[in-house]
């Protein structure tokens, strides 16, 4: 039955290219003759076609979609969604690394295709950046299982020894039996990748939570590990919300109050309180024309206000900005002094320009 259904399915599934880079061109993007449909049809050892057989009752957002599979004889052929995107790897050419945010934001996708197939007994056995791809509406799924496995229970040791270099956890290496936390090795393996652009090996990310997570999923031994893709995706969640209520906090506290404590709180009602009072007395003081009142409150905004806004990060901007937000603390702080200097400068000119060269105020108080 499944031998004709094999004929069928190529027969109705037209060849348009192949996909990749293997010189074996196994994969192609392919045209349902009947329907006009596109899909990606692939050719595999016929040992998978239980596997993806077991694929094909899953429906979850962040795996490709099975819609066929048929065996005949050692090959087994595979008619599943085409997603159009990039891999990460190929996205990640394109700039320098990811940021926390979308680190996070991607590798909780990627658990929780990871969480789906754990649930169907499959080990993936190759997570990398390769086979990891964000399509165009921003949603992971999670590519080619060729290497995957079922998990039996017994079993010592992996039969084959497969899996990307660097990526591969050491069970893959004959050690011991591949499962759920050889996948949960790779997925801490590509996160460091994502935020550093390099492998643990080479240097290894340690900052805040999601360092502490990457340091847990990369342990030699698995028991050291976390035990499954639940338990990471409850810290990256609890993370989340806890940014989300510092953010909560930083968007609606004026610099100085953020932090709570009573002599900073002080300072920031003493400057703002003498700074109202003063911006209030210099707008008056030049509001002799319609034009020097608007420039004043310029100049007053630019060197009083958004000078001390600004080099604070107010709203948390810096974290925002493209470039900016992969500056560390120090980066930011000295670009906090370079704003507040170049705004004071600018705004104190301005002042200067009203005062002396249009209302000679200076002139008149001698």
């Amino acid at each position: 039955m499944l031998e004709k259904q094999y004929d069928y399915l190529d027969g109705i599934y037209q060849n348009l290219v192949p996909l990749g880079k293997s010189s074996q061109k196994t994969t192609y993007l392919a045209q349902d003759t009947v329907t006009g449909k596109i899909v990606v049809k692939k050719y595999v050892s016929a040992e998978n076609a239980e596997l993806y057989l077991r694929l094909k009752a899953v429906r979850q957002k962040n795996l490709v979609q099975i819609f066929q599979v048929a065996k005949k004889g050692e090959e087994a052929l595979v008619i599943m969604e085409y997603i159009s995107g990039q891999t990460l790897n190929e996205y990640q050419t394109e700039r320098v690394f990811f940021s926390e945010e979308e680190t996070a934001n991607y590798i909780k996708q990627l658990l929780a295709g990871l969480e789906e197939i754990h649930k169907q007994n499959i080990v993936h056995r190759d997570i990398s950046p390769k086979n990891i791809l964000i399509s165009t509406d921003g949603v992971i799924k999670i590519l080619d299982f060729d290497i995957g496995r079922l998990y039996k229970a017994g079993q010592n040791c992996d039969t084959d020894i497969l899996g990307t270099v660097g990526y591969a956890a050491p069970e893959q290496f004959g050690f011991m039996q591949s499962d759920r936390r050889t996948d949960i090795f790779a997925a801490g393996v590509l996160m460091n990748w994502m935020l550093t652009g390099r492998l643990p090996q080479e240097e290894i990310y340690k900052k805040g939570k999601l360092g502490e997570i990457i340091q847990t999923c990369i342990q030699i031994d698995p028991e050291k590990r976390y035990k499954s893709a639940s338990e990471i995706l409850l810290e990256l969640n609890q993370r989340t919300a806890l940014r989300k209520n510092t953010k909560t906090k930083d968007k609606r506290i004026l610099p100085g109050f953020r932090t709570g404590k009573t002599w900073k709180k002080i300072t920031a009602s003493v400057y703002y309180g003498v700074m109202g009072i003063y911006s209030v007395a210099s707008i008056i003081e030049c509001a002799v024309t319609p034009l020097s009142m608007v420039l004043e409150i310029i100049a007053i905004f630019l060197y009083v206000w958004l000078a001390v806004f600004l080099s604070m990060n107010i709203f948390g901007w810096m974290k925002k900005m493209p470039v900016i937000r992969k500056f560390d603390q120090t980066g930011r702080v000295i670009l906090g002094i370079i704003l507040w200097c170049f705004l004071i400068y600018i705004g104190y000119g301005l002042e200067q320009y009203i005062r002396v060269d249009m209302l000679h105020i200076a002139v008149r108080t001698k």
